[in-house]
């Protein structure tokens, strides 16, 4: 039961189990621990002096979201923020509906402004437009891009954000995760797991990344830029002809290691206020899908070298532990070798989830790891059966 007379490629099987697991671990624990280092320490952060804040624009684009705006606007316009701000509203859905939030808070703020997407322009990306549009409106440099189907829970939000720009950086990639608060079912359901957990694994992947100053992707919901990187760029002008890449393509085009920040901090984190979590984030996975095959190859490459290290780890322990019967030795070190890389795995991910305000989930997440990449795959073959929707011209 416990002898050690088994077939030499039954050791082999076990060495590599081991150097699966390794790897896995390599190339998994770095990126979560970056995470949440980076959480933590920007919630230690002290603000810079009042004076050194720059005055900001906040564009918000809203796309039929009146409903929300009208408890959305005043958390921004009664920031506490020590500079001037000013927020426009760029209406790209019910245009009486968002007429009537404004015309009932106008009275209040002073810098409260809107402006509107011409109907005649569906042959170009609406997103990328109503930026445009913001950002020519603005009136100061620094602008930050919320969706008006977002929330700003904390005063301290654009404090939290901007202070990077007091540092000289010109590009501040923030975090917006999908509330439960319009639809609690969205993720008590086996699919609402999946979803968090493809959220938050996308988001460990690029936020780890630009923490390691190697940007190449942000979320849009929560982004803030200088006006002059963004004409120096000539805007979007290179992705024009797609639908997206406002938030991947665009940011590896523009991202330095020296102009752009991470910010993760609690007060920096905002809530995207969607019913439909579904259709809203098969829709957002389809288009990074084709967008990202651009920028990020290197975060790409890693991430896939990751799955293939814990499949390995899987069908070589298995294996071992097959082979090695009727001794119960392969599969006592398969056992430990799964309870080592799995416990502090799971507590890894149920910790920095919990900071990016993700399910908490712990023993399905090894359940998850193992078919992501199924689910990935299913994901990029959609997109490309779609292919012709990344196009403005197949809009038209």
């Amino acid at each position: 039961m416990f002898s050690l007379d088994f077939p030499i490629f039954v050791y082999a099987l076990a060495a590599s189990s081991t150097i699966s697991a390794l790897l896995f671990a390599l190339m998994t624990f770095g990126k979560l621990k970056r995470v949440m280092r980076r959480s933590l320490t920007d919630g230690k952060l002290s603000m810079p002096k009042d004076e050194a804040f720059p005055s900001v624009s906040i564009i918000v684009h809203d796309d039929a979201r009146a409903w929300n705006l009208i408890e959305l606007l005043p958390r921004l316009l009664e920031q506490d923020y020590p500079a001037e701000t000013e927020v426009i509203v760029v209406n790209d859905g019910s245009k009486s509906a968002a007429e009537e939030v404004i015309a009932r808070l106008e009275g209040r703020y002073s810098n409260l402004y809107m402006t509107f997407l011409p109907e005649q322009s569906r042959n170009l990306s609406r997103r990328k437009l109503a930026v445009m549009l913001g950002v020519k409106a603005a009136r100061y440099d620094m602008v930050i891009l919320i969706g008006g189907n977002c929330m700003v829970d904390s005063p301290m939000w654009l404090r939290a954000m901007m202070r990077h720009a007091t540092r000289g950086k010109q590009l501040i990639i923030g975090w917006a995760y999908p509330s439960l608060t319009p639809n609690p079912q969205n993720v008590r359901t086996s699919g609402g797991r999946c979803r968090s957990f493809d959220i938050i694994r996308t988001a460990i992947q690029y936020l780890a990344w630009g923490a390691a100053r190697h940007p190449w992707r942000a979320n849009g919901n929560n982004l803030a830029f200088s006006r002059e990187l963004f004409y120096n760029n000539r805007g979007y002008a290179s992705t024009l002809n797609l639908m997206r890449g406002d938030d991947d393509i665009w940011i590896k085009e523009v991202a330095t290691k020296d102009n752009c920040a991470v910010e993760l901090s609690p007060e920096s984190m905002i809530a995207v206020m969607d019913d439909d979590q579904v259709t809203t984030h098969r829709l957002d996975k389809l288009s990074h899908e084709f967008t990202s095959r651009r920028p990020g190859r290197a975060a790409r490459w890693t991430s896939a070298l990751a799955s293939w290290a814990w499949w390995g780890w899987m069908a070589s322990g298995a294996a071992c532990a097959i082979y090695g019967m009727p001794s119960l030795i392969p599969l006592i070190y398969v056992a430990v070798i799964s309870l080592v890389l799995c416990i502090p795995y799971m507590v890894r991910w149920r910790r920095v989830s919990s900071r990016l305000h993700g399910r908490k989930l712990f023993l399905l997440v090894p359940w998850f790891t193992t078919w992501h990449p199924l689910y990935a795959l299913l994901y990029k073959l959609r997109s490309l059966s779609r292919r012709r929707e990344n196009y403005t011209a197949g809009r038209l």
